[in-house]
């Protein structure tokens, strides 16, 4: 009995290690998608921002 419970016990660690394997990669490959598709937008939005900081470095 004890024998089979860390066999389980096991077996599930490696599932879990497998689905959270599966699940990195594809958030990977989302995010690389994502980022892929919205360079545009990714772009606009940092140089939004540079011009921000730049009005408060202005200001300070």
């Amino acid at each position: 009995m004890k024998k089979e419970k860390k066999k389980r016990s096991k077996s599930d660690f490696f599932y879990l290690k497998f689905l959270t394997n599966l699940c990195n990669d594809f958030l990977s490959f989302f995010f690389c998608f994502f980022f892929y598709y919205y360079k545009n937008l990714f772009s606009k939005f940092i140089e939004n921002l540079k011009s921000e900081t730049n009005k408060f470095d202005n200001i300070v």
